[in-house]
C-alpha cells in the first residue's frame, strides 16, 4: 500500500516546466547601463570639446559719407561683454561668406543697408581669465549718405550713435574692438591690411619697431619734447617722446608705457595715430598725439636720468638746424625754446645750452603733422660726390 501510494505520488502530475533557447541578442540589464552611460559621457566630452573650439565672429566698422571720420558703435546689452561699446556684427553662419554675413547682422542690429563690403582686417583675440577665444573677421562697409541708424534689436543694445574714429572714443570698448584700437588700426585707412593676434603684424600692415608720442599745448600751441642728454641716438637733440616697442607689444600700449617710463604721466584721453615715419622707404615709428599735460601738473612730471623737458614754440621744429634754446626767435623778440624750470620737476637744469636742434626725423614728422598729413618720408642725406 505504502509502496503503490510512493509509486503513486510519484506518478502524479507535474506541473509542466518551459525552458526557452538562450537569446544569442539579448543584452544584460546592467550592461545596457553601462552602455548607455558611455555614450552620455562620449557626448558630453563632445560637447566640451567643441564649446573650447574658437569661435569666428564678424564685426563691421560702418562708415557714412554724412559722418566722415567716423564708425557706428553701439552699446552691447544683454550678451558677452555687455556694457561695453562695439561694432554690429555677429556669430558667422553655416555656409554663409564674411560679406554676408556683415550685410545680414547690420541690416539686422541697425536696418542700414550697406554697400562696398570688404574685408578690413582679421585679429586672433584670446582672454584666458575669461576663456574667450575668438576670430574676428573686421569687415569694412558704406552706409547711404543721409541714412541713419535704428536700434533694431533693443535687447541686445542700447543705442547706436557715431564716432570719430581718430577721437575720443566711449568707453569700456569690447575686447576685439580693443585690441583693434590698440594695434593702431585704422579702418579709414588699413582696409585689407591682416593682423595676427599678440601684435605681431602678419601680411598687409607692418608694425612699426619704435612708437612715439607728439604733446601740443593745444591746437597751435607749444610741444613738450624731449632733449637727450645722455643717449646712443639724437644726443643733445630734441625729440618726441617715446622708444622701441617690445617684442609682441601693441603700439598704442607701448606709447602709454614710454609716457609713464619717461614722464611719469599717461595722456587722460587716449592718444591717436596721426603720421607714420618712413626713412629711405622703411617704415620706423608710428607717431601718436594727445594733449601735453599742463605746466603746473601735480605731482610733478619725472623724466629718464640724462634727460630733461623742453616747451618748442610753435613752428620752430620746421628747421631742425636752429637752436632752440634761449635765443630769441627775430619775429617776435620772445624765447624760441622754454626749458622746464617753469614746471616743478624732479629733475631740471638751472639754464639751457645752447647748439641744439630738433633731431632731423622728428622735424620732419612734426611738420607732417602740423600740415594734417599722416605719412612722413625722410631720404637720408647723402655725401656730395667727389
Amino acid at each position: 500500500m505504502g509502496q503503490n501510494s510512493a509509486v503513486g505520488q510519484s506518478a502524479a502530475p507535474r506541473a509542466a516546466t518551459h525552458h526557452r533557447a538562450a537569446d544569442p541578442t539579448a543584452v544584460p540589464g546592467a550592461t545596457v547601463s553601462i552602455i548607455l552611460l558611455l555614450h552620455l559621457l562620449h557626448a558630453t566630452l563632445l560637447a566640451s570639446l567643441m564649446s573650447t573650439r574658437p569661435k569666428v565672429g564678424v564685426g563691421v566698422f560702418v562708415t557714412s559719407p554724412s559722418h566722415p571720420g567716423c564708425v557706428l558703435l553701439g552699446k552691447r546689452r544683454g550678451s558677452a561683454g555687455a556694457g561695453t561699446w562695439a561694432l554690429p556684427g555677429g556669430h558667422l553662419e553655416q555656409g554663409e561668406s564674411w560679406e554676408e554675413c556683415a550685410a545680414r547682422e547690420t541690416l539686422e542690429e541697425t536696418s542700414l543697408v550697406v554697400d562696398r563690403v570688404r574685408v578690413a582686417t582679421v585679429l586672433n583675440v584670446v582672454d584666458r581669465e575669461t576663456d574667450y577665444h575668438y576670430v574676428v573677421v573686421f569687415m569694412a562697409a558704406t552706409a547711404a549718405a543721409g541714412a541713419e541708424p535704428i536700434n533694431a534689436e533693443p535687447d541686445k543694445c542700447e543705442g547706436w550713435q557715431w564716432f570719430d574714429w581718430h577721437g575720443e572714443l566711449p568707453s569700456p570698448l569690447f575686447r576685439p574692438l580693443q585690441e583693434c584700437r590698440a594695434l593702431g588700426f585704422d579702418p579709414h585707412r588699413d582696409c585689407g591690411a591682416l593682423l595676427q593676434g599678440g601684435g605681431a603684424a602678419a601680411s598687409g600692415l607692418a608694425l612699426p619697431p619704435y612708437c612715439c608720442i607728439i604733446l601740443p599745448e593745444g591746437p597751435g600751441g607749444a610741444l613738450l619734447m624731449e632733449e637727450r642728454q645722455k643717449a646712443k641716438v639724437a644726443m643733445g637733440k630734441l625729440t618726441c617722446f617715446g622708444g622701441k616697442r617690445e617684442p609682441s607689444e601693441a603700439p598704442l600700449r607701448c606709447v602709454l608705457r614710454e609716457c609713464r617710463e619717461e614722464l611719469g604721466w599717461v595722456p587722460a584721453a587716449a592718444p591717436r595715430r596721426a603720421v607714420d615715419l618712413y626713412v629711405d622707404g622703411e617704415l620706423i615709428a608710428w607717431f601718436y598725439v594727445a594733449d601735453a599735460p599742463p605746466r603746473d601738473i601735480q605731482p610733478p612730471l619725472t623724466f629718464e636720468e640724462g634727460r630733461d623737458g623742453v616747451w618748442l614754440a610753435p613752428g620752430d621744429e620746421a628747421d631742425p638746424r636752429m637752436p632752440p634754446f634761449w635765443g630769441p626767435d627775430p619775429s617776435t623778440g620772445r624765447p624760441a625754446c622754454s626749458f622746464l624750470p617753469r614746471l616743478p620737476l624732479t629733475r631740471a637744469r638751472p639754464h639751457c645750452h645752447a647748439g641744439a636742434g630738433v633731431s632731423d626725423w622728428h622735424a620732419c614728422v612734426l611738420g607732417a603733422w602740423r600740415r594734417g598729413e599722416p605719412r612722413a618720408d625722410f631720404t637720408t642725406p647723402r655725401p656730395a660726390d667727389g
